[in-house]
């Protein structure tokens, strides 16, 4: 898989913690970008704050409200075709996935996916119409746990090595979630308490 070459963002004004600069492989966030369906679709992509990617390219958006910023901070991917995609620069070992989204349909049989890394599908949920959504607690690889509201936590084996991630639905898979999509970060080694509140409070737009 190859991307178009585009030049890497530059960071974030943000002062980050060293210990974040060391495990954050790469960190996306529609609120701080200030993006807005203009902006994205001058140049659709999400900045990587972290600058170690090229950040997220968007593919498949109209850039309406129904598909792309509803609101300040808020992009919704239709479940259909929208998706997000970057490629990691040097492989990188994956241990946790920091993700804060709504998922916006819940009356349909399936499992709701969100995002694949290096082709294996990471799911969000199982929902049904006639019972409330069956939280993901078993991802293919690790773990999902729920530190905070609709911030999420997944949790890889530490071999899952990754060279790419798909956010959102490439034509040639399915089952992926309506979402709305907040910010994510990626990281590459293990995190204490401490630091969780501290990326929940960065993808809160509390720092």
């Amino acid at each position: 898989m190859v991307l178009a070459l585009r030049k890497k963002s530059t960071g974030s004004d943000i002062n980050f913690p060293d210990w974040f600069k060391e495990v954050a492989i790469c960190y996306f966030d529609v609120g701080r970008q200030k993006a807005t369906n203009e902006s994205l679709q001058k140049e659709p992509v999400l900045k990587d704050f972290m600058g170690n990617t090229d950040g997220l390219v968007l593919n498949g958006f109209l850039f309406t409200p129904e598909s792309g910023i509803e609101s300040p901070g808020k992009l919704v991917f239709d479940g259909i075709d929208d998706y997000g995609e970057f490629n990691v620069p040097s492989r990188e070992v994956l241990y946790y996935v920091l993700y804060k989204v709504d998922l916006l349909v819940l009356e349909k049989d399936t499992w709701q996916y969100l995002y694949n890394v290096n082709n294996v599908r990471n799911y969000l949920a199982y929902t049904s119409k006639f019972s409330t959504p069956t939280p993901n607690t078993l991802v293919s690889n690790g773990t999902l746990l729920s530190p905070r509201g609709n911030i999420q936590r997944v949790q890889h084996r530490g071999d899952s090595f990754m060279d790419f991630c798909t956010i959102g639905c490439r034509s040639n898979l399915v089952e992926y979630a309506d979402i709305a999509f907040y910010g994510a970060i990626f990281l590459r080694g293990m995190i204490t308490q401490d630091e969780l509140e501290y990326c929940i409070k960065l993808l809160n737009g509390e720092i």
